[in-house]
């Protein structure tokens, strides 16, 4: 019998390997083992296939000490000069 894993428990997993950790980060912090792991976070990538592009996106904005809105701005602007034939 395959023992359910509680939907808090996967939220914080995915939101640990959201924000960059290795699988091995995210059992140490939460005390899931690796299969488990790997087991919820396919499930996330079928559920979701840009999940690893939204992991990048979330990474860069991090490292760029960004955020969502400012990643919003910045596409509204370069979508304004792409109008205006300003960059190609």
């Amino acid at each position: 019998m395959v023992r359910q894993i509680p939907i808090e428990v996967r939220r914080r997993v995915v939101e640990l390997w959201m924000d960059g950790n290795s699988y091995r980060q995210v059992s140490a912090k939460t005390g899931v083992s690796l299969g488990t792991i790997s087991i919820i976070i396919n499930e996330e990538r079928r559920k979701v296939p840009d999940i690893e592009g939204l992991r990048e996106l979330k990474l860069a904005l991090k490292q760029a000490d960004a955020n969502l809105t400012d990643a919003l701005r910045g596409a509204s602007f370069l979508e304004k000069l792409n109008d205006l034939d300003i960059c190609s």
